[in-house]
């Protein structure tokens, strides 16, 4: 029980070492300069590089609902776009307040510019709506694959500028490997504190004998 903690400080800090990695990478593939979309080919991970898009928008935006920005409750705004491949891409346009989620936006209109990153991952509660048109918790990709009638591209383009009111979606990994690191010296202290107290107890229990 005492060791049990030594292991679960290195798996933290081994947590926080790859984090900080893939951070390194996606801050390396943002210095690069854009590219287009369709020559990275249409399975192409999403690694936070930018990316210019031509094509035209597809039908009628998403609204991903619960998006917090600076502590803020609020919308993002997502538009299916098609790209002159065949293929076929979600651009996140921005943020706004909830309370603003309802005012009229001129269309986007292309060429345009991002970088090409993950689609958020997010912990859905019983109920939430995993859909591919309207006002969604998460993005039902294939739905809305079926829905374009073409292959969708397994990623997001986050536009490097908004149209106000919107304001820029974040593109930074949610994720910080300090939080790993922290975590790492918590379990060392508890292990620390943990083998002192067997130490104590078996110097103890040695007397007694």
């Amino acid at each position: 029980m005492a060791l049990l903690p030594f292991a679960l400080a290195v798996w933290q800090w081994q947590r926080g070492e790859s984090r900080s990695a893939l951070l390194s990478a996606y801050e390396a593939a943002a210095t690069l300069p854009a590219v287009p979309l369709v020559s990275l080919g249409p399975h192409a991970v999403p690694d936070g590089r930018p990316v210019a898009l031509m094509g035209r928008p597809a039908g009628a935006p998403l609204w991903l609902d619960n998006s917090l920005q600076a502590g803020r409750p609020g919308v993002r705004l997502w538009q299916p776009w098609l790209l002159p491949d065949g293929t076929a891409v979600v651009v996140d346009r921005g943020w706004l307040p909830a309370q603003d989620a309802t005012q009229r936006l001129p269309p986007l209109t292309g060429p345009l510019e991002g970088q090409w990153v993950p689609l958020p991952q997010r912990f859905l509660l019983d109920g939430a709506r995993r859909a591919a048109e309207g006002q969604i918790d998460a993005l039902d990709a294939q739905a809305l694959a079926e829905r374009l009638g073409r292959p969708l591209r397994p990623g997001l383009v986050v536009l490097t500028t908004a149209v106000r009111p919107l304001v820029p979606s974040p593109v930074r990994p949610p994720f910080d490997p300090a939080r790993h690191y922290g975590y790492a010296v918590q379990w060392l202290l508890m292990g620390l504190a943990l083998t002192v107290a067997a130490f104590i107890f078996w110097r103890r229990s040695a007397d007694e004998c």
